[in-house]
């Protein structure tokens, strides 16, 4: 059992590392290096490729969400199909309704750009908080840019600095605030948007020890 959910995560993470252009050798170096970084039994690059994407594929048909996310992310990027914007919302909002996290990241960037259906902020909002709180970067970058839009200075100063905690680069935009009780709110935010996510984090990785980010 530990070794097929093993196997289920290496999946993942290979295709996840191939879709985000990685790269093949970067991902067949992570998941096949031996002790001290050395290659062990690193296989064929074509080999390893295509391998693991008839094994997501399967998966995905067979109702395995997050290997629904992954195709779903193959349509949006044009990995191995042609863009298919309305399929890769479709796919990934079957995942994310599903509880996949970064599938609910996708789902709301979409949202917010108008992404293979009309552009809608409150849902935009709605699936990029769900990612955002699991402690995917992307989704509170696209967060913290749609509070920016709105002019909510308050959720975008707060997750600005968490996004930054998680690895963005500063992009040198101030969103003034107007009063120091302001600030205290978002220092606040800060405090309690940081414990959420771990919060989240964890609860959901008990229920899913498989997942890419557990």
């Amino acid at each position: 059992m530990n070794a097929s959910k093993n196997l289920k995560k290496l999946i993942f993470k290979s295709i996840l590392l191939l879709l985000t252009a990685t790269g093949l050798v970067c991902a067949g170096v992570y998941f096949f290096g031996g002790q001290d970084g050395a290659v062990a039994n690193l296989p064929n690059e074509a080999q390893f490729l295509d391998a693991t994407w008839i094994e997501v594929n399967e998966r995905a048909r067979s109702g395995d969400p997050e290997s629904q996310y992954l195709v779903a992310l193959a349509f949006h990027n044009g990995y191995r199909v042609q863009v298919n914007m309305p399929r890769a919302f479709e796919l990934a909002k079957e995942a994310a309704e599903m509880g996949i996290p970064h599938a609910a990241a996708l789902v709301g960037a979409m949202y917010m750009r108008g992404e293979g259906v009309p552009v809608n902020e409150q849902e935009a909002e709605k699936w990029l908080l769900e990612g955002a709180e699991f402690g995917i970067l992307e989704a509170q970058i696209d967060l913290m840019y749609l509070y920016r839009n709105r002019r909510n200075s308050l959720n975008a100063n707060i997750w600005h600095s968490v996004a930054e905690s998680y690895g963005m680069k500063p992009d040198g935009y101030v969103m003034l605030l107007p009063t120091q009780e302001m600030q205290n709110a978002v220092d606040r935010g800060i405090s309690e948007t940081m414990q959420r996510i771990e919060e989240t984090r964890r609860t959901f990785c008990v229920s899913n020890p498989s997942y890419i980010s557990c």
